[in-house]
């Protein structure tokens, strides 16, 4: 008798394959999504927009598909890119709640076994309210005079640092790099009344930029598909491992930050329930942090102190340098634009240390760092959220609850419909920001991204502002700045934020 070919494994295997296929198919034409252009790999596995997020600039990736298939494109089984500018007051305004989706959790490191969150990384919309409702006055322009002395004192570092180590020598500066180190001081200065120490030191401190870049890198990637989150990061032994290849969250990054909020809170405590008269002469965040904690007491856990001071550090220091970067990279690149700056700033009659009501209402000055901002925006993947119960029609397709949507700001800020109407999307051109008539700067205004969008806009927006509206008029006037190579072009990579390397220049004394 003949052999049948049909023995147990290769049946399994069929059934497999078919289970296979038959699963592909439904993800492929999903309800409400099936019709929507994109990736064929995207349609049935987060698999590929993973991969396209480890390439390391998938604003690059989703700029191509949008300009391919249009203002919708599926870049998962469930998650759409969206990319008219005409949909954002929707995705991100205040009259319909679209949630944050579980890529934010990704982003949530784990202190004693348990989540902190910062601001940024909440998903909950009630606990984000409880959450900045006692900090928010922390952050509004109206507290924005109590920051400028720790400005102004790290900067003061950074010239004689650049004046010391660079000014007239010939000596090639990473100024990148110096910038980084400067936002980062600030914020700590901002948020502990202590800079860090980068700036003296001239060095990474405690490794703290790599490790957040690490930790950006992971959650960008992992986030891509969350539930991995809760097999390597969020895993007891795993976590452990990838903690000990600095790979893991911002564990390191917690146990640079505690130890100060903790030393701020024993300070509060000294002598009794009254604190100290140093304490209570201190304008810094955690200052205001833990006196929101006390005058919201029993409605904040403890751990909010922490996640305050993370919201901080984590998004303060990284947007901050990297618009830094941005302007300054541009101002060299086009010297037409710098001389243009440079006689607005010299009849502007500025302090030594330029002060906020002097540089804050500049236009040109303005206009040069909201056109850097849009060229190079410092977030490049998806803001991601979860269409609400009911649904809804976006771009004139209806969308089931559940779907996760989301506009990429750098695909926003390159839209010709709202900033082409002048001049090229990819050229830099500050004046487009000046001659446009009311209608097409709002239009511009409402679409602009860099801070994000809506109810969830960027706590810190006004800080980062302050510093650049103060650092930038003060370089330009204490040095001159030269590119060491013109044609080079800066090594950029995305892990959320959009990192830059390589802005390399000679300094001369003004």
């Amino acid at each position: 008798m003949a052999q049948s070919a049909w023995t147990w494994p290769t049946i399994v295997g069929g059934l497999l394959l078919c289970s296979g296929l038959v699963y592909i198919i439904y993800q492929r034409f999903a309800a409400g999504l099936g019709s929507i252009p994109g990736p064929f790999v995207a349609s049935f596995t987060d698999l590929w927009r993973l991969l396209a997020v480890y390439d390391g600039r998938f604003e690059l990736t989703l700029q191509a598909l949008h300009d391919r298939h249009g203002d919708l494109v599926r870049i998962g089984p469930n998650c759409i890119s969206v990319g008219d500018p005409a949909e954002v007051r929707q995705i991100y305004g205040i009259s319909r709640l679209f949630q944050k989706s579980e890529w934010y959790r990704v982003a949530q490191p784990l202190v004693n076994g348990k989540r902190v969150a910062s601001l940024f990384m909440m998903t909950d919309e009630d606990q984000h309210k409880a959450a900045k409702r006692p900090i928010a006055h922390a952050y509004a322009m109206t507290s924005l005079l109590d920051y400028e002395p720790f400005v102004d004192s790290t900067s003061r570092v950074l010239v004689e640092q650049l004046s010391k180590q660079y000014a007239d020598t010939g000596r090639v500066c990473d100024f990148g790099e110096w910038l980084q180190w400067y936002a980062f001081d600030v914020i700590g200065e901002m948020t502990f009344s202590n800079r860090f120490g980068f700036l003296e030191q001239r060095r990474d401190v405690g490794n703290i930029i790599e490790t957040l870049t690490k930790s950006g890198a992971y959650t960008a990637i992992v986030g891509q598909m969350p539930w991995l989150d809760l097999c390597l990061g969020k895993n007891r032994f795993w976590g452990e491992a990838l903690e000990r290849g600095k790979m893991e969250t911002s564990r390191f990054v917690l146990n640079f930050v505690k130890p100060r909020v903790e030393e701020a809170d024993r300070l509060r405590l000294q002598g009794g329930e009254k604190a100290p008269l140093d304490f209570k002469d201190r304008t810094d965040f955690t200052a205001k942090f833990i006196s929101a904690f006390d005058k919201y007491h029993g409605s904040i856990p403890q751990s909010q102190l922490l996640g305050w001071s993370l919201s901080n550090i984590n998004a303060g220091s990284d947007t901050t340098a990297i618009t830094l970067r941005a302007i300054f990279h541009f101002l060299l690149l086009n010297p037409s634009t710098m001389s243009k700056l440079k006689v607005e700033l010299d009849h502007a009659n500025l302090s030594p240390l330029p002060q906020w009501h002097e540089t804050s209402h500049l236009p040109y000055l303005g206009a040069v760092i909201k056109e850097a901002l849009r060229l190079h925006t410092p977030v490049g993947l998806l803001l991601e959220r979860v269409v609400p119960q009911g649904g809804v029609t976006l771009c004139g397709h209806f969308f089931p609850e559940g779907t996760v949507v989301g506009c990429n700001p750098a695909v926003i800020h390159k839209d010709k419909r709202v900033y082409g109407r002048r001049y090229s999307v990819e050229e830099y051109h500050p004046e487009r920001w000046l001659e446009a008539d009311e209608e097409e700067k709002g239009e511009m205004d409402r679409c602009f991204m860099a801070f994000g969008s809506g109810k969830r806009t960027c706590i810190g927006k006004n800080i980062s502002l302050l510093e650049v509206h103060k650092l930038v008029p003060l370089l330009l006037k204490m040095f001159k700045l030269k590119l060491v190579d013109p044609n080079k072009k800066l090594h950029i990579w995305n892990t959320f934020f959009v990192h830059q390397k390589g802005l390399e220049v000679y300094i001369e004394s003004a």
